[in-house]
């Protein structure tokens, strides 16, 4: 999925938002079986919450997608934690060698 969100902009009912919409969701889910819950940046839920397809779906069709999922601060946040994720186990790993 590309780093263009100007669509997560527009009016839920143009034809390149509803085509950004099932791309997204398309992306999000990929990999998860039938019935499996992915987070998602509404802007009640946050991507905080995990849901299933069709409740995404409603989700952002209703509320839209939050402004800093659409500004990307959002995966900077995401990303930053697997970072620090990775380092604290690399010196645990470390420590369990010494």
């Amino acid at each position: 999925m590309g780093n263009d969100r100007s669509w997560m902009r527009l009016s839920p009912q143009t034809q390149e938002w509803q085509i950004g919409l099932n791309k997204f969701i398309e992306h999000t889910f990929a990999g998860t079986s039938k019935g499996e819950r992915a987070p998602y940046p509404c802007t009640r839920c946050c991507t905080m919450c995990y849901r299933t397809i069709n409740e995404v779906r409603a989700h952002l069709l209703h509320r839209g997608f939050s402004d800093s999922f659409i500004q990307g601060e959002v995966e900077k946040k995401i990303h930053l934690r697997a970072s620090v994720n990775v380092l604290a186990m690399k010196r645990q790993q470390v420590t369990m060698i010494v």
